[in-house]
């Protein structure tokens, strides 16, 4: 079976040493030296003069800059996102709602965006960058400040990545968030981080902290949501890694999108600018991709439909984000990694080939 991604987590000969200050000093969590450390390296990686916070996950992450901001009410989010970014909301105390995605871009419809926030109500807005797509944000950035409603971007797995002029993932919004879990191309194990602005920082890093200011009592609700010292050190080696990750990951993407492109019904991503690739994914518009998912197992390769159910069949009417539901049905993603040889690919694209010939096609919800 071609498996659908192998962690990426540094060997530990990697990692080890950097746990002899963490003995030193006998911190291993509570900002110890070598969470410090990693934020540091993390926001020199990005530049543009944002800090870093790092945290337990991506979705703790999230949750620490809508506290650190006070958000209350409604969040508004793409409909078609995985599960955690909602799940971020609520553990902040504030309430999702799910709104229309761009049938292209994948992320969130501009036009919906910019009546919805019209309309009022919505206290902040989460932008996704869906499966680490780097794609530019200069639309949703100017709705939301037109609409002075602030713009955090939940970029799980895209840390790493250049939108397609150039500018480095990290410096959008008030905030962006990145994921270091084992199955993204930067792995800690388990892991987030927050870019922004110092004086931002500072307030996510009391909202993990219980809250708590050098000891004082708090003065909001807050998370335990820190980094452990052993987290952070397998995060520093990952980071070494990184590049030589990145490299190999965009040799396959390139593959994978010479190999698709010849196979008809198969949509490829666009404008994505330069992602870390975490998976491979792709639309199948008129098609149901579970299906093809299963066929897959059975040919022998692992696929995963990833945005499924959408954020719009749980938190809001689906019937008002048709694109959202269309894409929960109709996106599939390949697998990607140190694991896959090109040989791998050529398999699993004439096994696509010959499933996609014999499944129907049906009528799209979607454009």
């Amino acid at each position: 079976m071609i498996r659908l991604l192998t962690p990426e987590v540094p060997p530990a000969t990697d990692w080890l040493s950097y746990l002899d200050e963490s003995y030193e000093t006998g911190i291993f969590s509570n900002f110890g030296p070598n969470a410090r450390a990693l934020a540091r390296e993390m926001a020199d990686g990005v530049e543009g003069g944002r800090h870093a916070c790092m945290t337990s996950s991506a979705t703790t992450g999230l949750s620490a800059v809508l506290l650190a901001l006070g958000i209350r009410g409604k969040v508004g989010v793409p409909s078609f996102t995985f599960p955690a970014t909602a799940s971020a909301v609520f553990q902040a105390g504030a309430t999702p709602e799910g709104l229309e995605v761009d049938p292209d871009t994948w992320e969130l419809d501009i036009a919906a965006l910019d009546a919805r926030l019209a309309q009022g109500g919505i206290a902040a807005v989460i932008h996704v960058r869906s499966f680490g797509y780097c794609r530019s944000l200069d639309a949703v950035e100017q709705v939301c400040a037109r609409h002075d409603v602030p713009m955090i971007v939940d970029a799980a797995a895209a840390y790493g990545g250049v939108e397609p002029d150039g500018r480095p993932v990290g410096l959008r919004g008030v905030a962006e968030v990145m994921s270091l879990h084992a199955t993204k191309p930067l792995a800690a194990g388990e892991g987030g981080v927050v870019l922004a602005q110092p004086e931002l920082i500072g307030e996510v890093e009391k909202a993990i902290n219980f809250s708590l200011a050098g000891g004082a009592a708090a003065d909001r609700w807050g998370l335990n949501a820190k980094m452990s010292e052993f987290s952070a050190a397998v995060g520093r080696a990952a980071l070494v890694r990184l590049p030589q990750v990145m490299a190999a990951r965009q040799a396959q993407a390139a593959l994978w999108a010479t190999l698709l492109s010849d196979i008809d019904g198969v949509v490829l991503p666009r404008g994505h600018g330069t992602p870390p690739w975490q998976l491979y994914a792709f639309r199948l518009p008129g098609r149901d991709a579970q299906t093809v998912q299963q066929a897959l197992a059975r040919a022998g390769a692992q696929s995963r439909v990833y945005y499924s159910p959408t954020v719009a069949s749980r938190w809001r009417d689906a019937a008002a984000c048709p694109v959202a539901d269309a894409l929960s049905h109709d996106m599939l993603s390949l697998p990607m990694g140190r694991h896959l040889t090109s040989d791998d690919q050529h398999r699993v694209a004439g096994w696509l080939a010959d499933i996609l010939a014999d499944v129907p096609v049906c009528e799209s919800t979607a454009p």
